[in-house]
C-alpha cells in the first residue's frame, strides 16, 4: 500500500501535464467554425480571467468550463454522439471507460478517468490523519481537490444512508464509518446486519457496542427497541449532553422492503424522525436504494445525509443521492468513487478504508449486553404489532435449562434443537440459553438439582 502511495505521488506531475493538454485541446477546438460552426462559442472567464478550471481527482480528470449563454450550446456539442469530440481530444488512452459531459452549476463539465496506472483507488484511513474522536464525526475520504472531506452527524445531518451495488465498496464504507464513530468513550453503537454478518461481523467487539450484532429478525426488532426506549428515555428525563448513540444498519433492505416487517420500519420511522435531538442516529446502508425499501416514505426524507456509491440505475442514484443530480449509475467508477452529500455541499470523494488487519484495534471488547431484550409491541401503540413471535417449546425449554446444567455452548445446543427437528437461529439461541440458566439457577436455589433425580 505504501509503494502505490508513492507510486501516485510521483506521477502527480503527469497527471497535470495531461490534463493541461486536454483543456488546451478543448480549449482550441469548440471556438473552431468547422466544429462549433458559424458563430463561435463564448467563454465566460470568471473573476480569475480563466473559463476553463482543470480538476485533478484521485480517480477522475474533469474540465469544468465556463460559457455564460452559450452553456446550453457547449453542452450539446461535447455531449453529441456518445461524447464523440471530448474522446478525440483525451491525451491519454482511456480503455473501457466512458467519457461523461453534464452540467454542473452554471458549468459544463466533462469528465474522463485516469488511465488504470494514474488512479488513486487506494486510500487507506491512515493516509488522511486520526479519526476524530467526538463520537459524531468521521473522515470520509478525499475530493477531487486532495482534500480530506469528514462528515459529522449533526442537527443538519442527523441521519446518513450509504448506498451502493456489490463491488461499490459500501461495506467498507460502513465498517470505516462505525470504527471511527467508536473512537470516543462516550460513543453508543448498535450494529445491525443484513447480510448475516457478512458486513459488519468483523467489527463486533468495538468499542461501546451496546450488545451482539443483530443478525435475526427477533434481534433486529429488539436492538431497534432498546434504541427507541433509550431514546425515549433520554427525552424523558431531560438529559443534558447524552452520548452520542449510532444504530448502524447495513443491508436495512432486508427487513423493510414491501412492508415485511411493520415493526421495524415503525421503530425506524420513529428513530429517525425523533433521534436528531436525544443525539440518536441512523447510519444506515443498502444495495437497492429505491423507494420502497424504506418501507415508510417519510423515513427516507430523514436521510438528509448520503453517501452514494456506484448503483445499478437511474432511479437507484435518485435514491441514492437525494435527486435527480448528479448520476451515481452513469458517473461514479466503483471500488469506493463515491459522491458524499450533505446539507450544505456535494463532493465526489475516493472514500478512504480501514485494511481488514486494522480491525483488530478497533475491535477488542465485548458488547456491553448479552442479548437484545424482547420487544414490547404495545409500547408503540395499538396496531404495531408486527408478526407474533413464536414461543419456545417445552422440549427446547428442557434442553436449555441441561445446557445450563452441563455448560454446553451454543452450537451444540443448536444441534440438539435441530435433532428435534427444530430450527432455531444464533440470536434466538442465545436468549434461550441465557434462560435456562435463570432456570437453572432458580432450580438450585429451590433445592431441585435434575441431575440426581432417577
Amino acid at each position: 500500500m505504501a509503494t502505490r502511495a508513492r507510486f501516485l505521488e510521483f506521477n502527480v506531475p503527469r497527471r497535470e501535464t495531461l490534463l493541461r493538454d486536454f483543456g488546451a485541446a478543448v480549449a482550441s477546438n469548440i471556438v473552431r467554425p468547422d466544429v462549433a460552426g458559424n458563430i463561435p462559442i463564448r467563454l465566460q472567464p470568471d473573476a480569475r480571467g480563466s473559463a476553463i478550471a482543470g480538476i485533478s481527482g484521485p480517480r477522475v480528470a474533469a474540465l469544468e468550463i465556463l460559457a455564460g449563454v452559450d452553456a446550453g450550446r457547449l453542452l450539446k456539442l461535447l455531449g453529441a454522439d456518445d461524447c464523440a469530440l471530448v474522446r478525440q481530444l483525451i491525451p491519454w488512452d482511456f480503455g473501457y471507460h466512458n467519457p461523461a459531459v453534464y452540467m454542473h452549476g452554471r458549468r459544463v463539465r466533462t469528465e474522463v478517468p485516469w488511465p488504470d496506472e494514474l488512479q488513486q483507488s487506494d486510500i487507506p484511513l491512515a493516509k488522511l490523519g486520526q479519526c476524530p474522536a467526538d463520537g459524531r464525526r468521521f473522515i470520509a475520504g478525499l475530493n477531487e481537490h486532495g482534500a480530506t472531506v469528514r462528515v459529522g452527524l449533526s442537527d443538519s445531518n442527523a441521519h446518513i444512508l450509504i448506498s451502493g451495488q456489490t463491488g461499490s465498496g459500501k461495506s467498507w464504507a460502513m465498517r470505516s464509518v462505525a470504527a471511527q464513530l467508536s473512537q470516543n468513550d462516550r460513543a453508543q453503537l448498535v450494529l445491525i446486519d443484513g447480510k448475516w454478518g457478512d458486513g459488519l461481523g468483523i467489527l463486533n467487539g468495538l468499542q461501546g457496542q451496546v450488545g451482539p450484532i443483530a443478525v435475526e429478525r427477533e434481534d433486529v426488532i429488539g436492538a431497534l427497541y432498546w434504541t427507541y426506549v433509550e431514546m425515549r428515555r433520554r427525552y424523558q428525563e431531560s438529559e443534558q449532553d447524552p452520548p452520542p448513540l449510532t444504530v448502524v444498519f447495513d443491508e436495512f433492505q432486508e427487513f423493510t422492503r414491501g412492508a415485511q416487517e411493520p415493526a421495524i420500519i415503525e421503530l425506524l420511522r420513529r428513530i429517525g424522525s425523533q433521534g436528531r435531538a436525544a443525539n440518536v442516529h441512523l447510519v444506515a446502508g443498502t444495495q437497492h436504494p429505491t423507494v420502497d425499501v424504506f418501507g415508510d416514505n417519510t423515513t427516507r426524507r430523514h436521510f438528509t445525509a448520503r453517501i452514494a456509491l456506484r448503483v445499478t440505475d437511474y432511479a437507484a442514484s435518485e435514491a441514492a443521492v437525494g435527486g435527480p443530480n448528479p448520476r451515481a449509475d452513469l458517473h461514479l467508477l466503483g471500488q469506493g468513487d463515491a459522491y458524499v452529500v450533505t446539507s450544505n455541499a456535494v463532493q465526489r470523494v475516493q472514500m478512504a478504508y480501514i485494511p481488514p488487519a486494522s480491525f483488530r484495534t478497533y475491535a477488542k471488547g465485548q458488547p456491553q449486553m448479552r442479548t437484545w431484550p424482547a420487544f414490547q409491541a404495545e409500547a408503540l401503540g395499538a396496531g404495531m404489532r408486527g408478526r407474533p413471535r413464536d414461543p419456545y417449546t417445552p422440549d427446547e425449554y428442557a434442553l436449555a435449562v441441561l445446557a445450563a446444567r452441563d455448560g454446553t455452548g451454543r452450537p451444540t445446543f443448536v444441534e440438539q434443537i435441530r435433532r428435534l427437528g427444530g430450527t432455531m437461529g444464533t440470536g434466538r439461541a442465545s436468549r434461550l440459553l441465557h434462560i435456562g440458566e435463570a432456570i437453572h439457577a432458580a432450580l438450585e436455589r429451590h433445592g431441585y438439582c435434575g441431575a440426581d433425580r432417577k
